[in-house]
């Protein structure tokens, strides 16, 4: 998967879990991010819910084994994002839910930027 920003590179699975190198390109100013996360997925045919959390933690092992790929990026910590979706007669419910620290030094004026736009997020 190839964004303008976002590069996904998909790892070893670990037991049977996707295990992906996530590099994201940031702004003038600020260091790029690599996020090494694992994605834990759940379907339940009762009620068509597709359920995925992914998260960074308790993947230091990986992270130690990528660092020539990783190089001068920040690692970024994906705390957990959990995602579920049920569809149900003429549409689709989506709940998300994020926890993310992108570690590193931010500048003031992208924080406040960040916040403003995560804010509407959802709206």
């Amino acid at each position: 998967m190839n964004h303008d920003r976002l590069d996904a590179f998909r790892l070893d699975d670990d037991e049977g879990c996707r295990v992906y190198h996530l590099k994201m390109k940031m702004p003038m100013m600020i260091s790029n991010r690599s996020i090494i996360t694992c994605f834990y997925e759940h379907y339940d045919a009762e009620t068509d819910q597709r359920i995925v959390v992914h998260s960074s933690q308790g993947n230091e092992a990986v992270i130690a084994d990528r660092q020539r790929d990783i190089g001068k990026d920040v690692i970024a910590n994906s705390i957990v994002t959990y995602m579920a979706g049920t569809p149900y007669e003429g549409g689709f419910e989506l709940n998300q839910i994020i926890s993310m620290d992108i570690a590193g030094m931010i500048p003031g004026f992208v924080k406040t930027k960040i916040a403003k736009r995560l804010a509407n997020v959802g709206l």
